[in-house]
């Protein structure tokens, strides 16, 4: 075996065989509670053996949500959100009510309270690969938070320089996070949160996408990599494909979720397999709700056997895990992860195997 499981994914990242394939798994809160009960842990990703962690930024010292009736609450930004509890939610109301920044502020990504507990954390998963992500949305996404997503694809064509004005803004915010993060030294990875895709594409299109935000992720990489090489990973859901080059060129260190449903991904191992690596592969729209147990250990199989040799692959679902994917389909995804290379079989593996947790 190639050692600790941070090492493992180090070795994977630099596409080097490391004797497994590396795997992680998030889960919406409904989920999560089902693993928790099913295994009588708090830390999930832990205890069924997961190789990346990440660590989640606090809110600044002061700031409680506003929370309303009807699950309504608001963010430091100012969005105010409803949720059912099951998920984050979605925005209903957008601070920007016109295009312009005149009196807005952002909160201040200096704080020290958001890094409250991280040194404790690294020091809890000093086996394990850490990444801490650069706020929820790290740049477009956030444009949308704050304006409203077709008041800002609006503002694109009509209001071009404010578009510029608080993308640039939203960049500064995160180059702060990411200046007080570099502080840590055993962070694994900075991760950009940002989806550009959807089922068929670029949102944007591939030429905005190049004009607005290929240059601002640039210039935040290269603020990042003048303190310390770190590795900088990207999250974008949907079909990211026709930017993949430029991803590469980015020097992102690895990217996810690759969701099987709308990219070919042994098309893309084979063309960028040894400059970046792929994570993700299980199909969260089809296999893990919708098969049986043997239908997703089938899956994982292959995943580990087509995309996971000499690295370049981490494995876990396309997209966070929903409510919606039967217990037994997640554990059988543990499974398979688990049972790589053999080994000793610990009391949380033997749950995994033997069926649900005695209450």
């Amino acid at each position: 075996m190639g050692g600790s499981k941070k090492t493992i994914v180090q070795q994977t990242l630099r596409h080097r065989r490391a004797g497994e394939v590396p795997y992680t798994m998030k889960f919406t809160p409904v989920a999560a509670r089902k693993l928790q009960t099913h295994f009588g842990v708090a830390d999930i990703a832990t205890a069924v053996g997961c190789h990346l962690v990440s660590f989640a930024l606090r809110p600044g010292a002061g700031f409680a949500p506003r929370q309303w009736s009807g699950g309504f609450y608001n963010d430091e930004f100012g969005c105010v959100w409803q949720s059912t509890g099951a998920n984050v939610g979605q925005i209903k109301a957008h601070p920007l009510k016109t295009p312009s920044l005149a009196g807005y502020r952002f909160p201040d990504p200096g704080d020290p309270a958001r890094v409250a507990g991280l040194e404790d954390f690294l020091r809890e998963h000093a086996g394990q690969y850490v990444t801490v992500s650069l706020g929820n949305h790290t740049l477009v996404e956030m444009a949308c938070n704050l304006r409203g997503m077709t008041e800002f694809m609006t503002d694109l064509i009509d209001a071009p320089d404010f578009a510029g004005e608080l993308l640039d803004g939203i960049l500064e915010y995160a180059w702060g996070l990411a200046r007080q993060l570099l502080q840590f030294e055993t962070i694994g990875a900075l991760k950009i949160n940002d989806d550009w895709g959807d089922q068929r594409g670029i949102m944007l299109g591939v030429e905005r996408w190049r004009q607005l935000v290929k240059p601002r992720i640039a210039e935040l990489c290269r603020r990042i990599r003048r303190v310390r090489d770190v590795d900088i990973f990207l999250h974008s859901d949907g079909n990211i494909a026709a930017v993949m080059p430029d991803i590469v060129e980015l020097g992102i260190a690895a990217v996810d979720p690759m969701q099987p449903e709308v990219m070919d991904l042994v098309a893309l191992k084979r063309q960028f397999g040894r400059e970046i690596t792929l994570v993700g592969g299980m199909s969260t729209q089809r296999t893990m709700p919708f098969g049986t147990p043997e239908d997703v250990a089938r899956e994982a199989r292959r995943l580990m056997e087509t995309l996971g040799e000499d690295g370049g692959f981490i494995l876990t679902p396309g997209i966070i895990v929903q409510e919606d994917v039967p217990l037994e389909n997640v554990l059988a995804f543990i499974g398979v992860c688990r049972d790589q290379g053999g080994g000793q079989r610990s009391e949380v593996r033997g749950r995994v195997a033997g069926g649900a947790r005695d209450t």
